[in-house]
């Protein structure tokens, strides 16, 4: 696996190629590789490992994935590329759109397309149009369904349990998940918001915010260890995610079932794919609302 990286990485299948430079990306934050040979790198290793497959994911992003599509086939001619595309972006992709002509020699590299949803192949196919098999990121099922895991101790009472897990960007919705949950508490004081994820600048702004409001029940947790979070899920008794856009297929909302978690969550295209027709879930009128 090539991968720019901030640390050493001592896993001998994995050569990092750059430190990551944070870059704002459809509401979140992009991690991407830059250097002056970084192609030089790139070129060097497949040359050497003479790939029969490689998989780029988000192959037309910039730099590292380009220098992969730019080099696969000169290093091996026999070599299949494959592509796999996360992203979707409501509104759609400026830089799509600007640098269509340029990144059109890239697309041809590859020779097959995957999307991770019918949202994600919509945004790109927008730009790109042609067949992008749809394969769901997976799920390790058993994680999160194993009947001997154990409620979180500090919150395993009769008080109802609303679980949010994410990053703390705007596009996630915490900031009226947070307002909508003081409506509830404030008509059920047996209620209580678990806030899973990340540290950031932007989750210290709403840990002050609550505190500064004096709201109650309200307790933001750091991401915990891969063996720690399915023990959040099998605490909830609800489900929250009022996402407002930019997703693709909602990973979370996966996690959630597996855990036995009912789910709530804003009506957007990626949402909607994974909970089907029965689901029942607010727009994202009813939440900002």
């Amino acid at each position: 696996m090539m991968a720019p990286a901030s640390e050493p990485v001592a896993d001998p299948l994995v050569e990092v190629m750059g430190r990551p430079t944070p870059v704002p990306a459809s509401g979140s934050t992009a991690r991407i590789a830059l250097g002056p040979r970084l192609g030089q790198r790139v070129e060097a290793f497949l040359r050497e490992q003479q790939f029969d497959i490689v998989h780029v994911h988000e192959p037309l992003m910039p730099a590292l994935p380009i220098q992969v599509l730019r080099h696969a086939k000169a290093a091996n001619e026999r070599t299949i590329v494959v592509g796999t595309f996360h992203a979707r972006k409501d509104g759609g992709s400026r830089l799509y759109e600007y640098l269509r002509p340029l990144l059109k020699r890239w697309y041809r590299e590859l020779d097959g397309k995957i999307a991770v949803s019918p949202p994600a192949a919509q945004y790109v196919g927008a730009y790109f149009p042609g067949f992008y098999n749809i394969i769901p990121n997976g799920l390790d099922i058993e994680r999160f369904a194993d009947p001997l895991l154990e409620p979180v101790a500090e919150f395993d009472d009769p008080t109802i349990n609303i679980l949010y897990v994410g990053r703390a960007e705007k596009r996630k919705g915490l900031a009226y998940l947070i307002r909508a949950f003081a409506v509830v508490n404030a008509q059920d004081p047996q209620t209580r918001l678990i806030v899973v994820g990340p540290d950031s600048r932007r989750r210290r702004r709403y840990e002050s915010s609550v505190r500064n409001s004096g709201q109650r029940d309200i307790h933001f947790v750091e991401a915990p260890s891969d063996d720690e979070l399915p023990r959040y899920y099998r605490t909830a008794d609800i489900f929250c995610t009022p996402a407002l856009g930019h997703e693709s297929q909602g990973y979370v909302i996966l996690e959630a079932m597996a855990g036995g978690a009912p789910v709530v969550a804003s009506r957007i295209p990626a949402h909607a794919e994974v909970l089907g027709n029965a689901a029942r879930y607010a727009s994202v009128d009813d939440i900002i609302g």
